[in-house]
């Protein structure tokens, strides 16, 4: 969650559209827990 609040905050200060800095913040923190679940499940 972390790490998605930085990329969020960065894309924001970078004046990108608000709907896309959430898509892409949405899109990362599913990317991410995706890996750690099969990590863990290994």
């Amino acid at each position: 969650m972390g790490i998605g609040t930085a990329v969020g905050a960065i894309l924001g200060s970078s004046n990108v559209a608000g709907w896309s800095t959430g898509l892409i913040v949405s899109v990362l923190s599913v990317v991410l827990a995706s890996i750690l679940w099969r990590s863990r499940r290994l």
